[in-house]
């Protein structure tokens, strides 16, 4: 039977190395034990390993005692192999591509092996989707193996360092994915690498209007934008974006009509005109050439977004992630709990750890209980968060979305029965000014913000295209 893929002389060499120089092993601490083909190698690099972390010193003297009374190199040839690898040490210059050469046919022994368990999984299960998440999962896991994320302080300052300088470099002053909205990337800088974001709103308030907002301005600065939606089928979404970036109404756009009623009441559909086509062409033939994924996510799990993110992010690159949205992913080993705070918290850790490991912003969607309509205002707060109160520790960034105009089109005041004409005046006069400075307009109410400040930032609202805007663009070119 032919061995599989292992290089026995570079374990030899490096183990010798490090045994007959100890500041080798500096260099390539990365190396694990059960990257070693060889048992009795890895057995001896775990040793090795622990006492040179420990400050002490690993040569072939010190480990004899220790592996005498473990009885562990007797099939090798008992201690005095200990003297043998010293023997078969390479140069330390020569140390790092040893090291890789025993990382590489590590790599190439658990490529088959998962291989092998593919196919054990595809011929034993009916289920396709779960045998390639395994599997993906697996391969992201040997490519991410070598990765240290562990390092000194000067290194981190280096890279916090670089960050500041690229961000010097750009005109909008960003360290981040650019939210499209001036004010809020006032208040971020922008989205950072790693960060997981949660935009909370109540039904009907635009979430998914407001994160495609985003996944557009994104990809339009250049970002590559994987778009995974639990909740909307991509032909509406679709249909939301060629709305969203043409002058035509969201319901014209998807139904391709534009609806109006006859003096009797009765709906009448005029289809929509070769202009409105055009523009929706044009719209679409410009977002062909950015960098923007929309994925169902059927499965409705965080694994799912994982998978697809990861096979994303290998094909090209991968700047953002914007999950729509997390009230409707599942823990499959957790749903028959029966305790959804738990199966919450669980996906809110999935999604944060998602961000970090990926190293790009994750932005979800959650969706708010209703104790804010037990209140006069009825702006959200960090309270108000559906379920979990671990969504709010685990993120970075808290947003909510309140539009004011939309709980007062529903709100119009009633007369009171002991109610004099000059209060009810004043009621429906109070009511009337309010509605007409809300119409239009959205709040963005950062509520936590571990980079930067907190407060309201406020944006516009288009009924018509189901579609938000930058209060500062608009104002800016009414002003010129």
């Amino acid at each position: 039977m032919n061995r599989p893929p292992c290089n026995l002389e570079a374990e030899q060499g490096l183990l010798g190395a490090v045994l007959a120089n100890n500041a080798v092993f500096d260099g390539v601490a990365w190396l694990r034990p059960e990257h070693f083909y060889d048992p009795v190698h890895g057995r001896l690099w775990e040793v090795a390993c622990a006492r040179v972390n420990a400050g002490r010193i690993a040569d072939a003297v010190t480990l004899r005692d220790h592996f005498e009374a473990e009885g562990t190199l007797e099939e090798a040839g008992g201690t005095k192999y200990l003297a043998e690898l010293v023997a078969a040490m390479v140069s330390p210059t020569l140390a790092s591509g040893y090291a890789d050469a025993i990382f590489n046919a590590w790599r190439r022994r658990r490529l088959i092996e998962i291989g092998g368990e593919l196919v054990r999984r595809a011929i034993g299960s009916d289920d396709a989707e779960a045998a390639q998440e395994e599997a993906e999962t697996a391969l992201f896991a040997v490519a991410e193996d070598r990765e240290e994320h562990a390092s000194p302080a000067a290194v981190a300052m280096g890279q916090a360092l670089d960050a500041a300088v690229e961000a010097s470099q750009r005109p909008n002053g960003l360290i981040g994915v650019t939210t499209g909205f001036r004010e809020l990337d006032d208040a971020l800088g922008g989205m950072r690498v790693g960060d997981f974001l949660v935009v909370g709103a109540r039904p009907s308030m635009g979430k998914t209007a407001f994160a495609l907002e985003i996944a557009v301005a994104a990809a339009a600065s250049g970002a590559s934008v994987l778009f995974a939606s639990a909740e909307m089928r991509r032909e509406k979404i679709g249909a939301r974006l060629l709305a969203g970036t043409t002058p035509i109404e969201s319901e014209a756009a998807g139904r391709g009509h534009r609806r109006t009623r006859d003096l009797t009441g009765r709906f009448l559909y005029e289809p929509i005109s070769q202009a409105d086509v055009v523009r929706m062409h044009a719209a679409a033939q410009a977002m062909a050439a950015r960098r923007f994924v929309i994925d169902e996510v059927r499965a409705r799990t965080v694994a799912a977004i994982r998978t697809a993110a990861r096979r994303m992010k290998r094909r090209g690159g991968l700047d953002l992630v914007i999950v729509d949205y997390l009230g409707l992913l599942r823990v499959p080993e957790l749903e028959h709990a029966g305790n959804r705070t738990l199966e919450v918290t669980r996906i809110s850790n999935d999604l944060q750890a998602t961000a970090k490991s990926l190293g790009v912003p994750l932005l979800a969607l959650a969706q708010l209980n209703r104790a804010n309509m037990q209140r006069d205002d009825k702006r959200p707060n960090l309270a108000d968060l559906r379920d979990s109160g671990s969504i709010e520790q685990d993120a970075d960034v808290v947003m909510f979305l309140h539009r004011e105009e939309y709980y007062l089109e529903n709100s119009r005041p009633n007369r009171k029965a002991d109610e004099t004409d000059e209060k009810f005046g004043n009621r429906l006069s109070g009511w009337t000014e309010a509605r007409l400075a809300s119409a239009g307009v959205a709040e963005v109410i950062v509520a936590k913000n571990r980079e930067g400040p907190t407060g309201t930032r406020r944006i516009s609202w288009s009924a018509e295209r189901s579609w938000f805007g930058d209060l500062a663009e608009e104002s800016g070119a009414a002003a010129g």
